[in-house]
């Protein structure tokens, strides 16, 4: 690594090394260290020495080559909330991905996607692996926390994913009780056919014909 840094690109460094090293980051995480145009000629420098690796347009690792708990690859993941903290969008695992997030799946698809409360947007971190982000306009970014709207989520393609009574009774088990209570309370923002599952799993069928 090089040793002549700016102050700048030690804080960023610094500020890297801090965080859990699978993270991704952008220019708006580092706000606090400079001015953007700054903090931008700061991380193009560090890029250029390898002291950090740019994935992407605008997104920015630790160099593996210099830390060995970075991963090979960045995660899908890590770059999605990168991209949605950068907008200040809200984002949610899509079906496929949100399936694998509670247990009902264990495949990953082949091209990751999330709902935005942001425009669409397709990013190739590496080559060979993007991420794809798709405005969703649902009620699920309203009321629900983030754990209780991925269960809506990985719900709501039924007539490509039926669900059975083994996986309810799954579900049933394994979501926390503060989940539960998140559903039932908002039970208006669940699609109608999801309504009478919601209620199965968390033990109170019939409660929205009440």
């Amino acid at each position: 690594m090089h040793e002549q840094l700016y102050a700048c690109e030690r804080d960023i460094l610094s500020f890297m090394y801090a965080k859990p090293h699978d993270e991704v980051f952008t220019v708006e995480d580092f706000d606090a260290l400079g001015s953007y145009d700054a903090v931008r000629k700061a991380l193009s420098r560090l890029a250029q020495s390898e002291n950090i690796e740019r994935i992407s347009m605008g997104l920015y690792r630790l160099n593996p080559k210099w830390c060995n708990d970075v991963p090979v690859l960045p995660s899908h993941e890590a770059v999605a909330h990168a991209l949605a903290r950068r907008s200040h969008w809200r984002i949610l695992p899509a079906t496929e991905l949100a399936r694998r997030r509670i247990g009902l799946s264990d495949e990953d698809p082949n091209l990751p996607k999330y709902l935005s409360t942001g425009p669409k947007t397709r990013v190739e971190y590496a080559p060979g692996h993007e991420v794809l982000l798709v405005h969703s306009a649902a009620k699920l970014f309203d009321g629900l926390t983030n754990e209780a709207a991925i269960v809506i989520s990985a719900l709501s393609d039924l007539d490509k994913h039926r669900i059975t009574i083994d996986e309810i009774a799954h579900l049933s088990k394994a979501l926390a009780p503060d989940v539960k209570e998140n559903l039932i309370e908002n039970l208006s923002l669940v699609p109608p056919r999801l309504r009478p599952i919601i209620e199965l799993i968390c033990d109170c069928y019939g409660r929205s014909r009440r």
